[in-house]
């Protein structure tokens, strides 16, 4: 009987070090609870979780921990998958692709960060990644109707888009932005939704690091969203309603409303 106990215990802990664990990200819960931001080792990576979780710490590794959690990241610290779990079964409903932050215990992927806005309902999320320089390494809006299959759109690139579009515009007559035009970096922080169908954030442009006096320009954008049926299921379209700022981005340079509104699809 001792000897059945052992092997049956033994083939628990085995089957418990085997289970795929996905680990929350703080602060990224729906308002309900029932969704949050969470990141896990591919399905296919073998971890043996047990290895990793037991100790008395729940903060710090041990060396030996350590060791075994680097080599399941590998060389570039990014072999992980991020996903929107459900809270309940803890696990995924949607895989975010171009996402690879993790935090466990102590420590994360360093110079990296992610932030989740959330509609009051918990019916659509807007996830944000940092990259290794400061920008943004992805953005995706995630919607979760209840009566059909979550989906998600990567609107980055649209954003920036639509952004350098009405840029452009405002500052075409601008000395300094024509001349740093060729080197802008677009930064975006402070996603917000600020209702079902506006989403807000703030942006700043500017010159390369290493340009002197160079152009610069900071406002607060606000994007319509609108679903659109699609034959593949529906699609989101982002427009750019308004970019406000208290201050002109050079001396001979004044701000005003955008106009008109600028329009693109959120492939």
């Amino acid at each position: 009987m001792k000897t059945f106990a052992a092997l049956f215990l033994a083939l628990v802990l085995s089957l418990r070090a085997e289970e795929r664990h996905f680990i929350e990200f703080e602060g990224t819960a729906s308002p309900d609870g029932r969704y949050a931001v969470a990141w896990s080792f591919p399905a296919n990576k073998k971890v043996d979780w047990l290895k990793l979780t037991r100790g008395e710490s729940h903060w710090e590794m041990t060396e030996e921990q350590q060791k075994y959690f680097y080599a399941l990241l590998g060389d570039t610290l990014r072999k992980v998958e991020n996903y929107i779990i459900d809270t309940k079964t803890e696990q995924p409903v949607l895989t975010l692709p171009n996402f690879d932050h993790w935090a466990f215990r102590d420590t994360e992927l360093p110079r990296s960060d992610i932030h989740a806005a959330w509609t009051p309902k918990g019916d659509m999320v807007v996830v944000t990644q940092k990259n290794s320089h400061w920008g943004l390494a992805a953005v995706t809006i995630v919607r979760l109707p209840k009566e059909a299959k979550p989906t998600g759109q990567d609107i980055l690139k649209n954003l920036e888009r639509l952004i350098e579009q009405a840029v452009s515009k405002k500052f075409s007559k601008d000395r300094v932005f024509q001349q740093d035009r060729e080197k802008l970096v677009f930064s975006f922080s402070e996603f917000q939704f600020l209702d079902a169908s506006r989403l807000g954030l703030h942006m700043e442009v500017y010159a390369h690091k290493d340009a002197d006096d160079g152009f610069e320009y900071e406002a607060d954008a606000v994007f319509s969203l609108r679903t659109t049926k699609t034959k593949n299921g529906t699609s989101l379209t982002c427009e750019l309603v308004s970019l406000s700022s208290k201050q002109p981005a050079s001396a001979n340079t004044k701000t005003e409303p955008l106009k008109p509104a600028i329009k693109a699809p959120a492939r």
